[in-house]
């Protein structure tokens, strides 16, 4: 007699799964919400926050395994809305994310 389905443990279903977006949202509001007191706290002196200082600070590279998580995490935050796009300050330099206003939306996205 020929199986008709095929039949899988449960804990090889479990390991086939493959992680889901909410997954991927809720590690990034957990980093975001543990590291937001360092970030307010070391960059209390600048008007602006660039893209480096965002993802060391927060520590956003924590949330997946590769080399550039963290900068794919960041333009997450970007694509979804929760951080305003970066911006020049002058000609050919770089770009920079306001400080008050990421602080603000960080909290807003972080419930904290």
């Amino acid at each position: 007699m020929i199986p008709v389905a095929d039949y899988y443990r449960t804990t090889q279903a479990k390991r086939r799964r493959s992680p889901g977006r909410k997954l991927y949202d809720r590690e990034i509001r957990r980093v975001v919400r543990r590291n937001l007191d360092r970030l307010e706290h070391d960059t209390q002196t600048t008007a602006t926050v660039t893209r480096e200082q965002l993802v060391n600070l927060l520590e956003l590279d924590s949330v997946a395994s590769y080399r550039t998580a963290g900068d794919h995490a960041l333009q997450k935050l970007v694509h979804d809305g929760v951080l305003a796009a970066p911006r020049r300050l002058f000609d050919g330099g770089p770009k920079v994310f306001d400080r008050a206003d990421t602080l603000k939306a960080l909290r807003a996205y972080a419930g904290a």
